[in-house]
């Protein structure tokens, strides 16, 4: 397939998160260069501190669920749009919670 490049999840590594007990796999495509993929294991109980985010975001709970800033209750299936230049989070997983992040600067 020529212009498209295919990462299979279960080939890359977890490695540290962007908190203490998270864990990560990110995903860059050559041909998109400025743009990324990440996905995000927080374990029960584990919160990402509130943040400014320097590029677009599209975020996709695949898995579990997770409370954003006051309490509002993000439940698997839900998709966050979030503008470069925001603030947004904290945010609060009490089960755990699996998310799909999209980052671009476009």
């Amino acid at each position: 397939m020529d212009g498209v490049d295919v990462l299979v999840s279960e080939q890359a590594e977890w490695i540290q998160g962007p908190s203490a007990r998270s864990r990560m796999k990110t995903f860059f495509s050559p041909s998109m260069p400025g743009a990324f993929a990440l996905l995000i294991e927080l374990p029960p109980g584990e919160t990402l501190d509130r943040h400014e985010e320097p590029l677009f975001e599209i975020g996709y709970i695949l898995k579990g669920s997770c409370t954003c800033g006051e309490g509002a209750e993000f439940p698997q299936g839900t998709f966050v749009f979030t503008p470069k230049g925001s603030v947004h989070g904290p945010f609060r997983s009490e089960r755990g919670c699996l998310l799909l992040c999209v980052k671009f600067d476009r």
